[in-house]
């Protein structure tokens, strides 16, 4: 059976942390044995860890790491470090700040066996316009360093497989501050199969955001110098020839057993430093047209239906010469007239009197007829529809001679000749 991992991290959330835990719980409860809630708080400075310590003995699902960094970026690498080590085969990361709403992780659950990671998509933020406005910008700034694109690079709402996420924690040391940032570019890039979907984003339900806007743009100007070095390493890598399937920017949320398309939008990585984009993948192949339609087909056809209709005044013809009853005697005289015989002959040689004829053929049935007639019978009917050029159409006079051929002679240097 899957194992969940449902892993956040705290900082002086003593205000959230209770209501979060009882909220989210249940999603762990029912998901297996080996299922957990796992918690880093580290360096609170007010009654947070004391009090999960005392929810551990109500939920025993629930886990504790105080030996983390003080930071975001640090704990979120501690906790899928912990997830990964321990056998989980999905991780789910969510803040403890109560932000996000538990209701909406079903929809994620049942899509987690065709997608590598489904990743939340905060189109409208209840934490205000400047961090909306940064988010915009960091978006912008992996479009241009790592030619990615997505709509929500740092969603504290993404499901996971352990697996994949193993394949890139490694490339972060333990005490970066952006992990999730970069795990999105890692599995855009590299072509892992995504998906992106819009979530609820409360404003903060109690206590006080330890992240300012002085700290985001420190973050911020730090972050470039690490873009760049990422950059590189990625660069050095196999070029990624990968399809990524993300976002459907008008799906939304849903938790009934219907299941939104497959997203619009396909992105092609052809090599590190660009994406070709195209609405419809290719699904004809260029190559099935001529063979489909072959051009030696129809004559073929045409062809047969030719030699049928050749074939059948002679069977005609051969039915009349056995119903005639002097048509044996005329046979034997045509056989036996050498005369006759040469022009049987000379018809049978010239290919237009063959095609134009209406028959000449062998008839063994008058042979059983008559008795006398020799085995090969030939009878020569008279031509119909002889064409305009053909020797029978050429004038000739009463003796049977041709007519000469009248012809003016033209003058020659003006002289007549």
């Amino acid at each position: 059976m899957d194992s969940l991992y449902l892993v956040m991290p705290a900082y002086n959330e003593e205000a959230n942390i209770e209501d979060v835990v009882r909220a989210w719980y249940p999603i762990v409860a029912d998901k297996g044995e080996d299922s957990r809630m796992v918690i880093a708080d580290s360096g609170s400075s007010d009654g947070t860890h004391n009090k999960l310590e005392a929810l551990q003995r109500e939920f025993p699902k629930l886990e504790v790491l105080s030996n983390t960094g003080k930071q975001h970026g640090p704990k979120v690498i501690a906790l899928y470090k912990y997830a990964i080590d321990r056998g989980a085969t999905y991780i789910f990361q969510t803040d403890s700040d109560g932000q996000t709403n538990p209701a909406e992780f079903a929809s994620f659950w049942k899509l987690r066996e065709r997608y590598a990671g489904i990743f939340g998509f905060r189109k409208e933020r209840g934490d205000g316009k400047i961090r909306a406005f940064v988010e915009r910008v960091v978006c912008l700034l992996l479009g241009l360093y790592f030619h990615v694109s997505v709509p929500d690079a740092n969603a504290p709402f993404r499901l996971m497989r352990a697996e994949v996420v193993a394949k890139y924690l490694p490339r972060m040391a333990a005490d970066y501050n952006l992990p999730n940032i970069m795990l999105t570019t890692f599995f855009s890039y590299y072509g892992e199969r995504i998906r992106f979907r819009k979530i609820t984003f409360k404003p903060r339900q109690g206590g006080v955001n330890s992240v300012n806007v002085r700290k985001i743009i420190g973050i911020g100007i730090k972050a470039l110098g690490d873009f760049h070095a990422f950059k590189k390493a990625m660069l050095a890598d196999e070029a990624p020839v990968e399809t990524l399937e993300t976002w459907d920017p008008d799906a939304e949320t849903t938790l009934e057993d219907d299941i939104p398309d497959m997203p619009k939008t396909v992105y092609v990585m052809k090599d590190a430093g660009s994406v070709l984009k195209s609405e419809k993948p290719e699904t004809e192949d260029a190559e099935s047209v001529p063979e489909t339609e072959d051009a030696e087909s129809v004559p073929e056809t045409e062809n047969a239906e030719s030699v049928t209709e050749t074939e059948k005044p002679e069977t005609e013809a051969a039915q009349s010469v056995a119903e005639t009853p002097d048509a044996a005697d005329k046979a034997a005289s045509v056989a036996e007239t050498p005369d006759a015989a040469d022009k049987a002959a000379s018809v049978t040689e010239t290919p237009d009197a063959a095609d134009e004829a209406e028959s000449v053929t062998e008839t063994p049935d008058a042979q059983a007829d008559t008795g006398d007639a020799p085995e090969a019978v030939e009878t020569r009917t008279k031509p119909k529809g002889v064409p305009r050029k053909h020797p029978a159409n050429k004038k000739t006079d009463k003796k049977g001679s041709r007519k000469p051929r009248k012809v003016a002679l033209k003058p020659r240097n003006g002289k007549e000749s």
